[in-house]
């Protein structure tokens, strides 16, 4: 008897174990976590710039200026920033450290 009451709570409790719960720190109003990209995802990891291009690595994308990440479009790339297009208007990402520059010479000397 004791064994069938076991399996019938197992049962029974099964469903409650991968249901999905509220989440109390979730603000007023959102029913789920956020699962889309924000631009506070985008990280540059390196900045590279030449006499002939600008490129960024932003994730692991190497991009120049034109392309698109995340629906928003790469329109200047500095030093230490990047200043893309989106669909809210204009927003710059910096770098967190900016890693120490080494300039290289057109014959690729330092």
């Amino acid at each position: 008897m004791f064994r069938k009451l076991v399996f019938l709570f197992c049962i029974l409790i099964i469903p409650y174990a991968y249901a999905k719960f509220h989440d109390p720190t979730c603000p007023p109003g959102m029913s789920q976590p956020y699962n889309g990209t924000t631009k506070g995802d985008l990280q540059i990891k390196s900045i590279m710039i030449t006499p002939n291009e600008k490129t960024v690595i932003i994730g692991d994308r190497h991009l120049t200026i034109g392309d698109r990440i995340m629906g928003a479009r790469i329109i200047a790339i500095n030093q230490n920033t990047v200043t893309l297009q989106g669909t809210n208007g204009k927003f710059t990402i910096a770098m967190f450290h900016p890693i120490v520059k080494n300039e290289v010479t057109k014959n690729g000397e330092r």
